[in-house]
């Protein structure tokens, strides 16, 4: 479980979360489009994990179709 997270943290995973609801994708289904382990998107966004990196930011937006 995640100690402190930060505003921006927080603004980033539910940015992510917006849009992969919007494009109807479940978190499993962004695991697999980013290459991670099923329950990745999950575990992120239940805070078990920690945010995003820079890296996995830009796959998931080239997965989610947004250039922003």
């Amino acid at each position: 479980m995640i100690k402190e997270m930060t505003d921006n943290h927080l603004e980033i995973i539910y940015k992510v979360m917006m849009k992969r609801i919007a494009k109807g994708y479940s978190p499993v289904q962004l695991s697999f489009l980013i290459g991670r382990p099923q329950d990745y998107i999950d575990r992120v966004e239940a805070f078990q994990l920690p945010c995003y990196t820079t890296g996995e930011i830009s796959i998931i937006a080239l997965a989610l179709g947004d250039e922003n």
